[in-house]
């Protein structure tokens, strides 16, 4: 009957040549003024989301939808009750900055809506309601199907306070820690270079933050934990790939956090962006089918997301002119730094010593995060240095949601894939493209990220944002060593080579490399390196030749 009516008014409006097209713009430039007096044409709202629950047809629909002033509009927005998708009772009818617009994810945002009376009117009079569409409520209404389910059946982290991580036994592997915490202690007492350079990253970098603590102590809705939790604001972590985080801390159990903050400008796009990142970190939980993320980071070294949080009684968004910061944060474990900074570090910074025992034991750690995550039969397509992470115990972890695609073990690769530095040569062959991503591609990847730890530079060539191979790649010549450090190992070299074996079925992979002699050899240096720190006496002198 809907759409009986709807077709009669259509063409009533037609017929008396009126239009009845609406069209819905929104601002692209960050300063508001410049939408008013410019008097451009502006580029079609798309679609966001943000902090509601999803609706039902029927409490969208609006009687008589006829065009209503500004003020009639802001009052029943204002009006408009939510319900937050979290279990947990909170005041939303309160707004921190602006009230939200009709359109609310573009806070800044322009509605032209052409033209108008004759249309609803003919509508109206032949019985029909308009039904509003609510942007926020699809899109809500998505991430209630994909994204609100993962984060909801997960176990609470604060119940177990303190994570014990899986030990591991040989090789002097306790030495190794200390010397990756030693060199990471220096690293955070010398600044590093900052990671958001541009002045527009530094603005939304304050602005997030600023947001935070504004209300901290944050007391923020678990979805997880179906709970309130309170969260102290400590500092601002650059965490390479991860975007805007802050340092917290949960003072019931003393555990430190990350919140991932998503900060954007007040444009058309921000609400798809906003969702697109959210889909992104929460798909590993649903392809590697986990419930308690607290037990893959302490036993498989696995960094995934670990609840989904608000601030209570706060508003579904903040505008802080030009950005925009919807009220929704993913707490994650706090590493230290990411793998690729650690070795930048290393390289640059003279006088650190004992970097030969730091470099063993993130290739030994790596190796086995590597051959862990493959053995629960998983494949990673973007293992690189920057998808590992190293905490403040000297630890390496895989950060898995990093703009990675995982495939059960044998599963075809579905299309072409944009080239990158951990590309295996076999999946960039023209005639090969729909070739197997499996533990050999992991393996090609595995040797990328450990000739970086030696060499702090990717090798035949290659360069960080390339966007096509070199010609090195596909040359049958092996990977030159003349610019890594002066003390790698020569059987670091060797297993290096192997894993970038451009003949896949000669390439071992990394559960294979860890059950090989050439293992044990490397564990037998790291233990070496301990001995060669410490005094020269006979006893340690007759260890060290010992030891080739």
């Amino acid at each position: 009957m809907e759409k009986i009516l709807w077709a009669a008014s259509v063409f009533i409006a037609a017929q008396l040549d009126s239009s009845f097209t609406v069209h819905v713009y929104a601002k692209e430039s960050t300063v508001l003024s410049e939408l008013v007096e410019s008097g451009t044409r502006l580029r079609p709202e798309e679609e966001g989301s943000l902090l509601t629950s999803p609706r039902s047809d029927e409490e969208t629909l609006v009687q008589g939808a006829g065009p209503r002033g500004p003020e009639e509009k802001a009052q029943a927005a204002i009006d408009e009750a939510e319900v937050e998708p979290f279990a947990t009772n909170s005041n939303t009818g309160t707004f921190s900055s602006f009230p939200p617009e009709l359109h609310a994810f573009s806070p800044f945002g322009v509605i032209v809506r052409e033209p108008k009376d004759m249309f609803f009117t003919v509508f109206s009079r032949l019985g029909g309601r308009v039904k509003e569409r609510d942007f926020v409520g699809e899109l809500i209404q998505r991430l209630a199907r994909a994204v609100f389910p993962l984060f909801r059946r997960l176990h609470f982290w604060g119940e177990s306070p303190g994570t014990q991580h899986a030990q591991q036994s040989g090789g002097g592997v306790e030495w190794g820690h200390k010397a990756v915490v030693r060199v990471l202690r220096i690293m955070r007492d010398r600044p590093v270079p900052p990671v958001y350079e541009d002045s527009r990253r530094r603005v939304m970098l304050k602005t997030g933050v600023g947001v935070l603590r504004e209300h901290s102590p944050l007391v923020m809705n678990s979805l997880s934990g179906n709970r309130k939790v309170t969260i102290t604001v400590k500092d601002y972590i650059p965490v390479a790939g991860w975007g805007l985080c802050v340092g917290v801390v949960h003072p019931e159990s003393n555990q430190e956090f990350l919140l991932l903050n998503f900060v954007s400008l007040a444009d058309a796009a921000w609400g798809k962006w906003f969702e697109w990142r959210l889909r992104k970190i929460a798909e590993p939980l649903q392809w590697l089918g986990l419930r308690n993320p607290s037990e893959a980071y302490s036993q498989d070294r696995l960094m995934l997301p670990l609840d989904l949080l608000e601030i209570s009684n706060s508003s579904r968004y903040f505008v802080r002119a030009p950005f925009v910061v919807p009220n929704l944060f993913v707490l994650m474990p706090r590493p230290a730094t990411s793998l690729s900074d650690l070795v930048s570090f290393m390289s640059t910074t003279k006088n650190i010593g004992q970097t030969l025992a730091v470099r063993l034991s993130l290739t030994l750690q790596t190796i086995r995060v590597v051959a862990g995550f493959n053995n629960r039969g998983f494949i990673d397509a973007d293992i690189r240095p920057a998808s590992f992470f190293v905490n403040a115990k000297g630890l390496v972890f895989l950060g898995i949601f990093t703009r990675t695609t995982i495939a059960k073990r044998g599963r075809r690769a579905s299309g072409r894939r944009q080239f990158d530095v951990a590309t295996a040569p076999e999946l960039v062959f023209r005639e090969k493209v729909f070739f197997r991503r499996d533990e050999k591609t992991n393996a090609w990847a595995l040797g990328i990220t450990l000739y970086y730890i030696w060499c702090n530079r990717f090798p035949f060539g290659i360069l960080d944002g390339d966007s096509a191979p070199p010609p090195e790649l596909f040359q049958p010549v092996p990977p030159e060593f003349g610019l890594c450090v002066h003390n790698m190992p020569d059987p670091v070299k060797v297993l290096v080579a192997e894993l970038l074996d451009r003949q896949r079925r000669a390439r071992p992979t990394a559960n294979t490399a860890m059950q090989r002699e050439i293992f044990r050899h490397l564990q037998d240096l790291l233990s070496a390196s301990k001995l060669s720190a410490l005094p020269r006496t006979v006893p340690v002198v007759a260890l060290l030749k010992g030891i080739k």
